[in-house]
């Protein structure tokens, strides 16, 4: 265990009470669908408000409020509403709920990235609750790589048995799997760690692992749990072949030329088609690959939120570039421009403004757009920087003059 800081209690419990607002009936938030929400309790008796699991059929009535103004004022309501049943909130997406948050997670795991290459990406979840253990029981996240979790508020314990331990015991690992929940006649395998408000805990995402409170108390956490990047061949495979053969199917056929199904189709038809096909997949799959590459090498492969629709970029404010966030590359007859994982398209003649923001010096945005309109129409650039902006690459920061350099925050020369 370590001492790590990654937000206050009052900061989490803003942002889940945020994440809960206008959820669906499946959990789903409606203004950000990727953020989604788990309630779960251990009912003594059966409850059709529940599944087996215990997990919530419609979790909207179960969720924290603005009138929750705690963690405890929430547990408090929870118990009275559920009978004293303990109960449990499960958070996942929570970085897209606040800039500010999702910077944090990326700056703790830059140095982990930086070593181990983009091999596996974060997913950010939120636990919290008074629960004995959590609703799935104990399980194993196959496909996470390691899996850190920051102790906000409360005392959590997790109790883990590692992944070469029930691998070499089929019958811990059939206990396990058959049954989950119930767990506890194979304690003896086990291990536990208990985590107090500001510690991290870590575990390999091969390990068995479950929740637990200690001593029914409420508590609050933040998993970054380290998963499989979202740059997969096969699905940019997919997406390319969809894309070639359509635009090569309307080449080969134009309107009123193609093949009748009472004619059949003949294998100069086919041959034609695969031709041009493989030969268009080339450029196009190429394309798409460096683009996920250069959203992944930005974002560390996080989803971002956007900034604040009222946070936006004026004449005279001061800005600078984090030149890991935002990179280009020539595309054709265009410039590929990615920032914090958004991929944006704009004139191959804007290359001399990227190079000049990548310096990571600090500009006054009138005077920048000034210095590319010469070619360019100011509209566009604005345009661009304010993209570049809400997307997180470009930062303002404190200045008289533009004349400093900023190479990872509001810094002076």
């Amino acid at each position: 265990m370590l001492r790590a800081h990654l937000a206050s209690e009052e900061e989490l419990w803003g942002w889940i009470v945020a994440a809960c607002r206008n959820v669906d009936e499946r959990g789903r938030n409606r203004d950000i669908p990727d953020i989604k929400v788990r309630f779960f309790v251990c009912p003594e008796a059966r409850d059709a408000r529940y599944e087996g699991a215990g997990l919530a059929h419609a979790p909207a009535e179960f969720l924290p409020r603005e009138s929750d103004v705690s963690l405890a004022a929430y547990t408090e309501r929870m118990m009275r509403l559920l009978d004293g049943q303990r109960f449990g909130l499960v958070v996942n997406g929570l970085q897209l709920v606040d800039f500010a948050f999702c910077e944090r997670v990326r700056d703790f795991i830059f140095d982990y990235q930086s070593l181990n290459g983009i091999r596996a990406t974060p997913a950010v979840i939120a636990f919290l609750g008074n629960y004995d253990r959590t609703a799935f029981g104990a399980h194993a996240d196959q496909q996470c790589a390691d899996v850190f979790q920051f102790v906000i508020s409360g005392r959590k314990r997790m109790r883990l048995w590692s992944g070469p331990q029930v691998e070499a015991n089929p019958a811990l690992e059939r206990a396990l799997s058959q049954r989950p929940s119930d767990y506890m006649p194979e304690s003896w395998a086990s291990v536990t760690i208990d985590g107090n408000p500001g510690e991290l805990l870590y575990w390999p995402g091969e390990a068995w692992h479950v929740g637990e409170a200690i001593d029914e108390e409420p508590h609050m956490c933040v998993s970054v749990s380290l998963v499989p990047p979202f740059l997969t061949l096969d699905a940019l495979l997919e997406a390319a072949v969809d894309h070639v053969l359509r635009n090569t199917i309307a080449v080969c056929f134009p309107q009123d030329a193609a093949p009748h199904p009472v004619g059949g189709i003949s294998d100069p038809i086919v041959d034609e088609t695969c031709a041009r096909a493989i030969g268009a997949l080339d450029e196009e799959l190429y394309a798409r690959v460096r683009q996920q590459w250069l959203c992944a090498s930005t974002s560390l492969g996080m989803k971002h939120p956007r900034r604040s629709p009222d946070d936006v970029l004026r004449a005279g404010d001061c800005i600078s570039s984090d030149s890991r966030l935002l990179q280009c590359c020539p595309d054709g007859s265009e410039l590929l421009v990615v920032s914090v994982g958004v991929a944006l398209r704009c004139s191959a003649g804007m290359k001399g403004l990227l190079d000049d923001l990548r310096t990571e010096r600090a500009w006054i945005v009138d005077e920048l757009v000034a210095r590319h309109a010469v070619e360019h129409e100011a509209k566009a650039i604005e345009v661009l920087l304010d993209e570049l902006h809400s997307t997180g690459s470009i930062r303002k920061i404190t200045a008289d003059r533009a004349d400093g350099v900023a190479s990872t925050g509001p810094k002076r020369a």
